[in-house]
């Protein structure tokens, strides 16, 4: 039996999406050491990229002859999708021919641009237009929480579902209580945050060595547990390099024991080479796999 025909229009998501651009975005929203804030909370599994998931809210939402230009800017796309592409085929030219770093054409990342208040409102007109006046985005296995985070950032109601525990956590986190108390949770954060990074640096600070009033914001560190044998902690260090640089010499933590009937233990810092004082061949490693 045949399904009786749909009467409404066709939808932006099945005529149109400005693919290659988002791709670009994507990569460049999930580059090192630049991801997105929700991001940096805990790390999950498979959690979308923002800018993918505010273009499949959207579109699926939106009639298909919606504004396109309205539409890129509601994605927080810097300028048209051409111009996005055009300056990433300049970042892989430059790549290509090793012509070492030049200036960055892109502008700022999708996430993190501002969205206009006309453009808002003009698309909340459209999707009322064809949905009415209660629109709600369902997610029924959220995850990390990309799509009701992005859907809650547009203005519009979002109901998130997940197992996970951890992933309720996130979800709780990153969508459900910035919204709820606003600019007061971010105060209790950063003065947490302080109280924690102080502990943490009283704790740590010592092995590592301060440079001038600024202590060290990054640590290296190593999981331990019990031997089997002697039952003292043991590290589990999956590589004992400290520094590997291109053309140059390593350096290597190399595990000293200081007394086996405590379990005492400390590092020396070793190169690898061939010289006086250098090691062959780095440590190994405590893990694997």
């Amino acid at each position: 039996m045949n399904p009786p025909p749909t009467t409404r229009p066709r939808l932006l998501i099945e005529e149109w999406l400005p693919a290659p651009a988002l791709g670009v975005e994507c990569m460049r929203e999930r580059s090192t050491g630049q991801q997105p804030p929700d991001k940096r909370l805990h790390v999950w599994w498979a959690r979308r990229p923002l800018v993918v998931s505010r273009a499949a809210v959207l579109a699926s939402l939106l009639p298909a002859d919606f504004d396109r230009a309205c539409f890129e800017r509601l994605l927080g796309f810097y300028g048209p999708s051409h111009v996005i592409l055009a300056h990433n085929e300049a970042v892989e030219a430059a790549r290509g021919r090793s012509a070492g770093r030049i200036p960055n054409p892109h502008s700022g990342r999708a996430f993190s641009n501002a969205l206009h208040e006309e453009d808002l409102a003009h698309a909340h007109a459209a999707i009322c237009a064809l949905w009415g006046n209660t629109v709600t985005v369902i997610d029924p296995m959220a995850g990390g929480g990309s799509i009701p985070l992005e859907a809650a950032r547009l203005g519009l109601h979002a109901h998130a579902n997940e197992l996970n525990p951890v992933a309720c956590s996130i979800l709780e986190a990153t969508v459900d209580y910035p919204f709820r108390f606003r600019a007061d949770l971010a105060d209790r954060v950063r003065a947490w945050g302080t109280v924690w990074g102080r502990r943490f640096a009283r704790r740590m600070g010592r092995f590592y060595e301060g440079d001038g009033a600024v202590p060290p914001y990054s640590y290296i560190f190593a999981r331990t547990v019990p031997c089997p044998d002697t039952g003292h902690p043991t590290p589990l260090v999956p590589d004992w390099h400290l520094l590997k640089p291109a053309g140059q010499t390593a350096l290597v933590a190399m595990p000293v024991v200081l007394d086996k009937d405590s379990g005492a233990w400390t590092i020396e810092v070793k190169e690898i080479g061939t010289g006086a004082g250098q090691l062959r061949h780095p440590p190994q490693p405590t893990y694997k796999g």
